[in-house]
């Protein structure tokens, strides 16, 4: 994909995080406090700021930890439709017409197994949730 770092996936993100996702980003030194927010089932998702994610520099047009960034974001504009429940591409993206059949279905594996792993994730800290309360 040739992203061309318009910024649009960046904008009010519901992106999802694994716990590698969170313990590389708190490996760059950011508290888990700075960069997520834990909803009620456990889910942990990216903040927000001024309607951007936490991390998206909205002067320069770039991540601050691309390099480190999220796997739900790398794999972007290739995203999970729940309501389809299928794998779609987001067409709104501006680079969805240069991901090639095979970063599609590499992607969609990849993808897949990230899903699982967030719900059962979220599951474990759903219940530490409750315990909790």
């Amino acid at each position: 994909m040739k992203c061309t770092r318009c910024g649009d996936c960046c904008k009010f993100t519901q992106m999802q995080l694994t716990n590698e996702d969170i313990r590389r980003i708190e490996q760059l030194g950011f508290k888990k406090d700075q960069f997520i927010e834990f909803d009620k089932n456990g889910f942990a998702k990216l903040k927000n700021k001024s309607g951007y994610c936490i991390f998206y520099d909205i002067i320069k047009k770039e991540c601050k930890i691309y390099e480190n960034r999220p796997i739900g974001c790398t794999l972007y504009p290739i995203m999970y439709d729940p309501i389809k429940n299928d794998i779609t591409i987001d067409y709104s993206c501006p680079s969805a017409n240069t991901i090639t059949e095979e970063e599609l279905e590499s992607k969609q594996v990849t993808l897949m197994k990230t899903i699982k792993q967030i719900y059962k994730e979220a599951r474990k800290r759903s219940y530490y949730i409750k315990q909790k309360n």
